[in-house]
Protein backbone atom coordinates (compact mmCIF):
# COMPACT_ATOMS: atom_id res chain seq x y z
CA UNK A 1 0.00 0.00 0.00
CA UNK A 2 2.00 2.63 -0.88
CA UNK A 3 0.17 5.53 -2.28
CA UNK A 4 -1.77 5.02 1.48
CA UNK A 5 -3.57 8.53 2.05
CA UNK A 6 -3.23 9.58 5.61
CA UNK A 7 -6.07 9.79 7.90
CA UNK A 8 -8.73 12.71 8.38
CA UNK A 9 -6.87 13.26 11.99
CA UNK A 10 -3.21 13.34 10.43
CA UNK A 11 -4.05 15.43 7.42
CA UNK A 12 -6.07 18.65 9.49
CA UNK A 13 -3.46 21.38 9.28
CA UNK A 14 -0.91 18.46 10.93
CA UNK A 15 -3.00 19.69 14.11
CA UNK A 16 -4.56 17.54 16.31
CA UNK A 17 -8.29 17.58 15.68
CA UNK A 18 -10.50 19.61 18.34
CA UNK A 19 -11.08 17.59 21.80
CA UNK A 20 -14.66 18.12 22.86
CA UNK A 21 -16.19 16.76 26.12
CA UNK A 22 -19.38 14.78 25.68
CA UNK A 23 -21.72 15.23 28.25
CA UNK A 24 -25.07 13.70 28.88
CA UNK A 25 -28.67 15.26 29.06
CA UNK A 26 -28.00 15.98 32.57
CA UNK A 27 -24.51 17.66 31.86
CA UNK A 28 -22.25 14.67 33.30
CA UNK A 29 -19.29 14.33 31.20
CA UNK A 30 -19.61 11.14 29.42
CA UNK A 31 -15.79 11.02 27.73
CA UNK A 32 -13.09 13.10 25.99
CA UNK A 33 -13.15 12.80 22.22
CA UNK A 34 -11.90 13.94 19.18
CA UNK A 35 -14.11 15.63 16.84
CA UNK A 36 -13.36 17.58 13.27
CA UNK A 37 -15.73 20.27 12.67
CA UNK A 38 -17.54 20.08 8.86
CA UNK A 39 -15.37 22.41 7.23
CA UNK A 40 -12.17 20.43 8.06
CA UNK A 41 -13.90 17.27 7.03
CA UNK A 42 -14.90 19.24 3.76
CA UNK A 43 -11.62 20.29 3.40
CA UNK A 44 -9.82 17.32 3.65
CA UNK A 45 -12.37 15.42 1.24
CA UNK A 46 -11.58 18.36 -1.10
CA UNK A 47 -7.89 18.31 -0.21
CA UNK A 48 -8.13 14.48 -1.18
CA UNK A 49 -9.89 14.30 -4.14
CA UNK A 50 -7.43 16.80 -6.22
CA UNK A 51 -4.68 14.63 -4.72
CA UNK A 52 -6.11 11.62 -6.26
CA UNK A 53 -6.74 13.60 -9.70
CA UNK A 54 -3.28 14.79 -9.54
CA UNK A 55 -3.91 18.16 -9.06
CA UNK A 56 -6.59 18.06 -12.09
CA UNK A 57 -9.26 20.57 -10.81
CA UNK A 58 -11.43 20.08 -13.43
CA UNK A 59 -11.54 16.32 -12.41
CA UNK A 60 -11.93 16.80 -9.20
CA UNK A 61 -14.83 19.13 -9.14
CA UNK A 62 -16.58 16.33 -11.43
CA UNK A 63 -15.52 13.77 -9.42
CA UNK A 64 -16.66 16.15 -6.22
CA UNK A 65 -20.65 17.00 -8.09
CA UNK A 66 -19.17 20.50 -7.96
CA UNK A 67 -18.86 23.09 -10.29
CA UNK A 68 -15.23 24.42 -10.93
CA UNK A 69 -15.91 27.86 -9.96
CA UNK A 70 -17.50 26.60 -6.24
CA UNK A 71 -13.54 24.18 -6.47
CA UNK A 72 -11.70 27.38 -6.84
CA UNK A 73 -13.45 29.00 -4.47
CA UNK A 74 -13.33 26.91 -1.61
CA UNK A 75 -9.45 26.94 -2.64
CA UNK A 76 -9.29 30.81 -1.95
CA UNK A 77 -10.97 30.22 1.37
CA UNK A 78 -8.39 27.44 2.33
CA UNK A 79 -5.78 29.72 0.75
CA UNK A 80 -7.02 33.03 3.32
CA UNK A 81 -7.62 30.52 6.35
CA UNK A 82 -3.58 29.49 5.86
CA UNK A 83 -2.80 32.58 6.04
CA UNK A 84 -4.59 33.72 8.96
CA UNK A 85 -2.82 30.45 10.92
CA UNK A 86 0.06 31.95 10.16
CA UNK A 87 -0.06 35.56 11.73
CA UNK A 88 -2.03 34.14 14.74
Amino acid sequence: MENQSPTLEQTVNGKEPVKQEVTTVTGDPVAQQKYLTLAEVEKLYILNALNVMKGNKTKAAQALGITIKTLYNKLAIYGQQQGMETHA
